[in-house]
């Protein structure tokens, strides 16, 4: 039986803070990517839905959810991203550091 092969995979999400999250009163939103290992995107995609679920943070918008390895980045943006896959553990997903914004900054 062959082993699974398992990618890296990012995901670029949009998102609003859901009832239970600290700063629900105090923000709109945040810019945040995802990250996880996975077989395929839809497992993937399914990992990083359940896990901003989970934390209370409900999904405006997504950019992308892509193998990291098909998209371009800059220099220091890649050796970023390549830090955060060395943290992952087993189906984990690790987040960006979050680029929240107050209600008057996205209208702007």
């Amino acid at each position: 039986m062959a082993d699974t092969q398992f990618y890296e995979i990012v995901g670029s999400f949009e998102v609003g803070f859901a009832e239970g999250h600290d700063s629900k009163d105090e923000l709109a939103g945040a810019f945040v990517y995802c990250f996880c290992r996975s077989a395929d995107l839809q497992t993937a995609t399914k990992l990083m839905f359940e896990a901003l679920a989970e934390d209370h943070y409900e999904i405006k918008d997504i950019e992308f959810i892509s193998f990291f390895h098909s998209l371009e980045f800059d220099a220091d943006d890649y050796r970023y991203f390549a830090e955060m896959f060395d943290q992952l553990n087993g189906d984990q997903v690790e987040y960006s550091e979050f680029n929240s914004y107050s209600a008057d900054e996205r209208l702007n």
